[in-house]
C-alpha cells in the first residue's frame, strides 16, 4: 500500500485519491490530484513540463497551458510557495513533507464527512423595505436571518452557491424592476457578501462579525450593485453575472478589506437572442455541467463526478471539451441549458443528477443537442465511490464511450437526411467519415459530396482534403474505382493540398502514407510519411495504426502488433473502433498471434459486418489455427460482400505482395475456398 504524504496542515492520500486539510477533504479535480502526487513523489528534483504532461495525460496531445491552469489551482489551495516554477525547466514541490503509513478512514467515509460540511456565505441586502426580502425570495431553510435593521437584513447561507444565486436574482430583478413574484420590485438592492466557514455557525460572535462585514460592504455599494470579499470573486462569471471590478482595499471599521464590485449588466441573462455556439474547426464541443444534487450536502461530490467524466470525455480526440472550471462557474448562475450552451460555445451538453445512498450512487445523465434542444441519449449508472473515483477511471471511460457513439451516430443520421448547407462542420466531417466506411455506393458518394462541401468552409480545408485522400483510397479498395491510377493521383493531390495548409499535419501525413502503401505499393515512402506523422504528433492514432499494417506487410509481426497496441491505447473509444480492431487484427496475424487476431476480428465484425478485409483476416487466422469449418464460413461471408475476389486479385491488391506473408496468406485463403 502506498504511503500518505503530510505537509503543513495537508495530507495527500494516494490510495483514496484524497487531499485533506486538517482532516477534511478538499475539492480537487483528478488532473490536479495527479499533478500534485507526481510533484510530491519527485520532490527531490525539478520535474520538467514534458514529463508532467506524460505522467498526467499519458498518450494525449495536451497544450502546456492546461498544466499551468492546474498548477494555479493547486497554488490557490496550498499557498503560493508550495510549488515553485523553475523558468525554462518545470516545477518543484518545496513544502516540507513526510511520509506516513497509509490507513485511517476509507474514501467513502472521508467524502461523506467532508460533504456534510459545505462552505457557506453571509449576504447582506440593504435598501428600503429590505426586511420583506425573505418572503420575496422564499429562501426557506437554505438561509437564516443573522442580523436585521430597518433597512437591511443579513442571511447566513449553508452553501456559497445558494448565496450567490439569491444575490444575483435580487440584483437582476431589481434591474428589471420586478420582484420574485413578477410585481413591482420592493427596493433598490445594495448587496454585500463574505464567505464563512462551517464552524462559524456554532460561534455566534464569529457569525455576527461576518454579518457586520457583509453589511458594511453592502452599504459601500451603489444601488443595484454588489460588493464581495476577495475570496468570493471567483464565484462570479464576468460578462454573464455582470461586470466585475477590483476595488482594491476598502477601509471597513478601520481595517483594510480587499473587495470587488459585481455590477449587473442591463441584460445579464443571455437567454434570448443568443448566437449559436461557435465551432472549433470541424470538431464539436461538449460541456459537462455539474450534476444536480438530489441529496443536500453532496455538492462537492457532484462537482468531482463532473471532473471525472470530463477527464474521460477528453480522451475522445474528435471532441473539444469545455473546461470544467467554466462549466462549474456557469452552472450556479441560474441560466437555462440553452443559454449555458451559448456562453460555453458548446455543441452538446451533458447534464444529470446524482443520488447518494448507503450502498453507493445512482447517476442519471442526459446528452443534449444544444442546437436543437433535444435529448439524444439518457443513461442510468449505479456505482460506488471507489469505482467512480478509482485509478482505472471506469466511470469516465464508460460515459465517454456512450457519448462518443451517440454523437457519432447522431452526426451520421443528420448527414444523411439534412441539406449540406444546414449541417455544422463536425456533422459534415463525422458523417462523411462514417459513410465512407459503409458498404453501399450511394452512401460512399454522399461522403465525398460532404467533404467537398466542408472543404469550402473557413478553417476546414486541411482536414477535409486529408479525408478526401482517404476516400479515394477506399474507392480503389472497395472495387468502385473506374481508374485506380487516376484515384491514386487524386489522393496524392489531396494530401499535398492538406499539407499546404500545415506541412506537419499528422493526419495528412498518415493518410499520405496510406496512399503510398495501398495504391502505390510503395512501403518505403509510406514508412517515411508515418515516421514524419509520429514525429509531428506522437499521439496521432492513425499514424500508429497505418504503421502497424505496413510493418505487418513487411513481416515484422512483433513490431506491427506493438504499433497496433499503441494505436488502440491512443484511441480507446474511437467512433470507428471496428476499423482499429480490424487493422490491429492484421498486425496480430503477422505476429502469428492467431487467437488474438480472431478475437479482434470478431469484435470488429460485431460493430460492422460489411467490412471485407476483416472477414479476410478472420479466414486466414482460422486456417492458421486449423479451424477449417469456421474459415470456410468466413470466406463465404467475404465472397458475399466481394463476389469478384480471386487469389489473383488478392495478390495484385495486397500492399505486401512483395513481402514474406503474401503467399502464405494466399494459400490460406485458397484452403478456405477462394478460387484461382
Amino acid at each position: 500500500m502506498r504511503s500518505n504524504f503530510r505537509f503543513g496542515r495537508f495530507e495527500l492520500r494516494p490510495e483514496q485519491r484524497a487531499l485533506l486539510s486538517e482532516g477534511m477533504q478538499l475539492r480537487l479535480g483528478g488532473r490536479a490530484f495527479d499533478i500534485l502526487l507526481s510533484l510530491i513523489e519527485r520532490r527531490d528534483r525539478v520535474v520538467d513540463c514534458d514529463e508532467l504532461l506524460d505522467l498526467v495525460w499519458p498518450g494525449l496531445a495536451v497544450e502546456e497551458n492546461n498544466l499551468s491552469v492546474q498548477i494555479s489551482t493547486l497554488r490557490r489551495i496550498l499557498g503560493p510557495d508550495a510549488i515553485v516554477t523553475i523558468r525554462g525547466r518545470g516545477y518543484r514541490f518545496t513544502a516540507s513533507t513526510r511520509e506516513v503509513q497509509a490507513g485511517g478512514d476509507s474514501t467513502a467515509e472521508i467524502a461523506s464527512r467532508s460533504l456534510r460540511q459545505p462552505e457557506g456565505a453571509i449576504a447582506a441586502f440593504a435598501g428600503q423595505r429590505a426586511v420583506h426580502l425573505s418572503d420575496a425570495l422564499r429562501v426557506g431553510a437554505a438561509a437564516r436571518v443573522v442580523h436585521e435593521t430597518d433597512h437591511a437584513v443579513c442571511f447566513e447561507f449553508d452553501r456559497v452557491q445558494d448565496a450567490v444565486r439569491a444575490a444575483l436574482k435580487v440584483q437582476r430583478d431589481a434591474r428589471l424592476g420586478v420582484d420574485a413574484h413578477g410585481g413591482p420590485h420592493i427596493f433598490a438592492a445594495r448587496i454585500g457578501m463574505v464567505r464563512c466557514s462551517p464552524d462559524d455557525a456554532t460561534d455566534a460572535m464569529e457569525s455576527r462579525e461576518h454579518a457586520m462585514l457583509a453589511h458594511a460592504l453592502a452599504l459601500s455599494a451603489s444601488d443595484h450593485d454588489m460588493v464581495v470579499s476577495a475570496d468570493l470573486v471567483s464565484e462570479f462569471v464576468p460578462g454573464v453575472d455582470g461586470d466585475v471590478e477590483d476595488l482594491g482595499d476598502l477601509s471597513i471599521n478601520g481595517a483594510a478589506v480587499r473587495a470587488y464590485r459585481v455590477r449587473a449588466a442591463k441584460c445579464s441573462a443571455p437567454d434570448g437572442g443568443a448566437s449559436r455556439a461557435t465551432e472549433d474547426g470541424a470538431r464539436p464541443s461538449i460541456a459537462v455541467l455539474p450534476f444536480d444534487c438530489v441529496d443536500d450536502g453532496n455538492e462537492v461530490l457532484v462537482e468531482a463526478l463532473a471532473d471525472e467524466i470530463i477527464m474521460g470525455v477528453s480522451r475522445i480526440r474528435e471532441f473539444s471539451v469545455v473546461s470544467g472550471l467554466s462549466s462549474r462557474r456557469l452552472y450556479r448562475c441560474g441560466l437555462t441549458t440553452s443559454a449555458a450552451s451559448v456562453c460555453l460555445s458548446a455543441s452538446y451538453l451533458l447534464t444529470g443528477s446524482c443520488r447518494v445512498g448507503a450502498d453507493g450512487m445512482v447517476l442519471t445523465m442526459h446528452l443534449q443537442d444544444a442546437r436543437q434542444g433535444t435529448i439524444l441519449r439518457s443513461l442510468r449508472i449505479e456505482t460506488s465511490l471507489r469505482e467512480a473515483f478509482g485509478a482505472e477511471q471506469a466511470l469516465g471511460s464508460r460515459v465517454a464511450e456512450e457519448v462518443s457513439q451517440t454523437v457519432f451516430h447522431h452526426a451520421l443520421q443528420a448527414s444523411k437526411a439534412r441539406p449540406l448547407p444546414e449541417l455544422p462542420n463536425y456533422a459534415l466531417l463525422m458523417g462523411a467519415v462514417g459513410l465512407m466506411h459503409r458498404a453501399t455506393l450511394r452512401e460512399f458518394e454522399r461522403a465525398r459530396a460532404m467533404l467537398e462541401h466542408l472543404a469550402h468552409r473557413p478553417g476546414c480545408n486541411t482536414v477535409a482534403a486529408a479525408w478526401l485522400a482517404k476516400w479515394h483510397v477506399l474507392r480503389v479498395v472497395q472495387g468502385w474505382s473506374p481508374d485506380s491510377s487516376s484515384d491514386a493521383q487524386l489522393a496524392l493531390d489531396y494530401v499535398a493540398r492538406s499539407l499546404d495548409g500545415d506541412s506537419r499535419d499528422a493526419l495528412a501525413l498518415s493518410i499520405g502514407g496510406l496512399v503510398h502503401a495501398y495504391l502505390r505499393k510503395d512501403l518505403a515512402t509510406a514508412g517515411q510519411l508515418y515516421d514524419q506523422a509520429i514525429d509531428a504528433n506522437p499521439s496521432e492514432p492513425l499514424a500508429w495504426l497505418f504503421s502497424a499494417t505496413r510493418l505487418a506487410y513487411l513481416g515484422q509481426g512483433k513490431e506491427a502488433e506493438q504499433a497496433g497496441d499503441q494505436a488502440l491505447r491512443l484511441s480507446p473509444i474511437d467512433p470507428l473502433k471496428y476499423f482499429f480492431d480490424s487493422l490491429v487484427a492484421t498486425a496480430a496475424l503477422a505476429n502469428a498471434n492467431w487467437e488474438r487476431s480472431i478475437a479482434l476480428s470478431h469484435r470488429s465484425l460485431k460493430a460492422n459486418r460489411t467490412h471485407a478485409s476483416t472477414w479476410r483476416t478472420l479466414a486466414i487466422a482460422m486456417v492458421m489455427s486449423n479451424r477449417m469449418d469456421e474459415a470456410r464460413s468466413a470466406v463465404q461471408r467475404l465472397l458475399a460482400i466481394e463476389p469478384g475476389l480471386t487469389l489473383g486479385r488478392f495478390r495484385e491488391r495486397f500492399p505486401g505482395r512483395d513481402g514474406p506473408l503474401a503467399e502464405p496468406f494466399a494459400q490460406a485463403l485458397k484452403a478456405a475456398g477462394v478460387q484461382d
